[in-house]
């Protein structure tokens, strides 16, 4: 009778009356699978607000400078010629596309009083007098007419200028403008280099079109000093006449050589031509002093 030998089970890398000890299994907090889906969503929801705010602060920046886009618009009417008429110093005419009569009659070289007047087709006729100082003695290229539907109301207006003064050096001159609309004179508004730096624009997501009035300043910005602007701000007309539009800032640019060659090559020769230094990309917004001084 032969004893039973006990080997040790190799295969299992354990000695033979001894248990295995069981596996640690690591233990989980109750719902913490729940807590994590819940915080997935959270993330996902606050990455979609995140992406839709984006969105939408791009879309109003772009919006925001739509003056950008603006294209030059409005018609110059036919030139005044001078005649003779009673009580009159100097006398310019001209007929407008309406068949209506329009004349300009300085009453006074003194004191500058100048009348215009609008003769329509079927004989009524309106009279508004004026004042142009310092007082000067007309010439044909003192007047200039434009017209554009500046209300959206799918009529043009009539927009009356006067010339008052050309400086010396750079030759700015300094107009006078007056909206014609129905049987009311706008109050007038003084601009720089009316048909070469100030002039109408309109802009498809607009119904009429808008006047930007444009002025010469001394200015300065940071780390640039000192120098010369072009400053602007647009104008529409309403049923109290000319006002500056809302929700359009005020822009700037300023003078540099590439500014003054273009500007110089549009005041020269017989026609002027509007320079859109709106849509340039030196052409910034007024925000806060700058480029004003005071």
């Amino acid at each position: 009778m032969h004893k039973k030998t006990l080997t040790p089970n190799l295969a299992l890398g354990r000695r033979p009356g001894l248990r295995s000890a069981p596996a640690r299994v690591k233990a989980r907090p109750v719902g913490e699978k729940k807590m994590k889906n819940k915080l997935n969503k959270i993330t996902l929801f606050s990455i979609t607000i995140m992406f839709v705010v984006l969105t939408a602060t791009l879309a109003l920046a772009a919006d925001s400078e739509q003056w950008r886009k603006d294209k030059l618009c409005g018609r110059r009417l036919p030139p005044l010629t001078e005649t003779k008429l009673e009580g009159c110093v100097q006398a310019f005419c001209t007929d407008l596309p309406n068949k209506a009569h329009l004349c300009a009659c300085q009453k006074s070289d003194e004191t500058g009083e100048t009348q215009i007047s609008i003769e329509p087709k079927d004989g009524s006729k309106k009279k508004w007098n004026i004042e142009v100082l310092p007082p000067i003695s007309f010439g044909v290229d003192s007047f200039r007419l434009d017209s554009a539907d500046l209300n959206g109301d799918g009529k043009d207006e009539v927009i009356f200028g006067v010339m008052e003064a050309q400086g010396q050096g750079m030759g700015v001159q300094h107009w006078k403008l007056w909206t014609i609309y129905g049987d009311k004179l706008s109050d007038p508004l003084q601009v720089s280099d009316y048909g070469v730096m100030s002039y109408l624009t309109c802009n498809p997501k607009h119904n009429g079109a808008y006047l930007l009035a444009s002025k010469w300043i001394w200015g300065r910005e940071p780390e640039r000093g000192d120098g010369l602007y072009i400053a602007a701000q647009w104008y529409e007309l309403g049923c109290g006449g000319l006002s500056t539009v809302s929700n359009r800032p005020g822009i700037y640019h300023r003078y540099l050589n590439s500014l003054a060659e273009e500007r110089g090559k549009h005041m020269s020769g017989e026609k002027l031509k509007p320079v859109p230094w709106y849509s340039k990309t030196g052409t910034h917004e007024i925000v806060g002093p700058y480029p004003f001084r005071d």
